[in-house]
């Protein structure tokens, strides 16, 4: 059962009163919240289509994307989502390129 949200008042006093660890557990758990459903599908494609962080942000910029690794690592962890435009694009992108062909590696980089 969820208890009723704190007023102002009591969630500063309820703070003041906790210790660190308190205080981090209760940040953990407020970060842990659902991840939107755009990022879902994200994660959802990028494991369909097996490809690591570093391979989707390729596919990305290849695509015409800009999306930096950690960009992505921040939309998949939950501590950033894209908006507006951004949110479009990778909306975009992912319907546009539900399967996509793995990257290959760069010849120089395995040498």
């Amino acid at each position: 059962m969820i208890p009723p949200p704190l007023s102002n008042i009591d969630m500063n006093q309820q703070l003041q009163s906790s210790s660190p660890k308190t205080l981090c557990f209760a940040i953990i758990e407020m970060m842990s919240n659902e991840l939107s459903p755009l990022i879902q599908r994200l994660k959802d494609w990028r494991t369909a289509n097996k490809l690591t962080q570093a391979e989707a942000v390729a596919v990305f910029k290849a695509g015409g994307l800009p999306v930096t690794l950690d960009t992505l690592q921040n939309w998949e962890i939950g501590r950033r989502t894209p908006k507006g435009l951004a949110a479009v694009a990778l909306s975009d992108f992912l319907n546009r390129h539900s399967t996509i062909t793995k990257p290959r590696l760069d010849e120089r980089s395995t040498r």
